[in-house]
């Protein structure tokens, strides 16, 4: 959603925030974005859209007015004691569009939000009755962090939200067990809309991992020379390319890179922040790539000036030597960019900005 457009849709859904006017006012205001209805969230909740979070009140149904794009709901339940301390956080990713009606029910055997497709059947063809439950629904916040949000998810598509999510289609901050063989198992996938329909025959605990791509620590192609080892023994180049041939584009490198940082940051989820640096390691450390590949390692600069700006030293220090580790990596990078020569002139004016 280009700048114009923000600015567009945050003066559309501006026009009537009057919770007490009439329904069918309400009803066309409902149409102007996409509606998060969640039922039965217990009083105290954590219910998480994107940056914005709210502490769940006894008439809280959901969020109103959401705009396009790629969104990351999550919910933590209260852990009790009158206290702010809340449980692991549980999340999704949802793909919307304008006028999408998206509703989930809370189970409280599970403490999970689940679909509710039967809900959500009826409020999508009957939006004067979705405006009935309008008083307990949150408008979307747009405000400085709505704009950091487009610059966090600007390469997750609806694809790439269907490839990594897990087949249960929630993510959750609780580590799961460890998987056997590798990430990119050949389980049929199920899209991110079939979140709680567990495949016949399915293991429960294996549906519980992101479905990140393999990244293989070196790879040497075969019949390669002793000086070509040597080479590809420092430049990750053709594991870049291993990687880059199991995505449709290669550009969902990069929505891979922010799923993980986004289900680091807001998820809670460890695991995602290791394939982050992984992703990180890989790009950094290619030289060849950075003639073959130089508009995605151009786009890579972006993405990861973005990411960096929302975190601090503490995420990249060392708890036994206090050392920076993601620095040197950096350093290596941006020194490859300076040094290579017949540089594409586009990435060379990235990597001195």
């Amino acid at each position: 959603m280009s700048d114009t457009t923000t600015e567009e849709f945050i003066a559309r859904c501006g026009l009537n925030m009057d919770r007490h006017g009439d329904t069918e006012a309400l009803a066309r205001q409902l149409d102007e974005g996409a509606v998060v209805v969640v039922l039965d969230l217990p009083v105290g909740t954590e219910f998480g859209l994107d940056y914005n979070v709210w502490n769940v009140g006894p008439k809280f149904r959901g969020v109103m007015t959401v705009p396009p794009g790629v969104h990351f709901v999550f919910h933590a339940s209260s852990a009790g004691g009158g206290g702010r301390q809340t449980g692991p956080r549980s999340g999704e990713f949802l793909h919307l569009s304008r006028g999408d009606v998206v509703v989930r029910r809370f189970n409280p055997l599970t403490e999970e939000l689940l679909r509710a497709d039967d809900v959500e059947l009826v409020l999508r063809g009957n939006r004067q009755k979705l405006a009935t439950l309008a008083l307990g629904f949150a408008p979307y916040p747009f405000d400085n962090n709505f704009k950091s949000w487009l610059s966090l998810t600007s390469a997750i598509t609806a694809p790439v939200v269907s490839r990594l999510h897990p087949v249960c289609g929630r993510i959750t901050s609780v580590p799961a067990p460890a998987q056997q063989g590798t990430t990119a198992d050949t389980k049929p996938r199920a899209a991110a809309g079939d979140a709680d329909e567990i495949m016949e025959g399915s293991d429960p605990l294996s549906d519980l991992h992101i479905r990140f791509t393999e990244i293989p620590k070196r790879l040497i192609p075969s019949g390669a020379s002793g000086a070509e080892i040597s080479r590809w023994s420092i430049d990750r180049t053709p594991a870049l390319e291993h990687v880059l041939g199991t995505m449709a584009k290669e550009t969902e490198l990069l929505g891979e890179l922010q799923f993980a940082f986004v289900t680091f940051l807001l998820g809670q989820v460890f695991d995602a922040f290791e394939h982050w640096k992984k992703i990180v390691a890989l790009v950094c450390h290619c030289e060849h790539a950075l003639h073959s590949h130089s508009e995605l390692v151009v786009e890579f600069i972006g993405v990861l000036h973005f990411q960096l700006k929302e975190t601090s030293d503490d995420y990249f220090t060392d708890l036994e030597t206090k050392k920076n580790i993601l620095l040197p990596t950096l350093r290596h990078f941006f020194n490859n960019i300076r040094t290579t020569p017949d540089m594409s002139p586009k990435l060379k004016a990235h990597g001195e900005d």
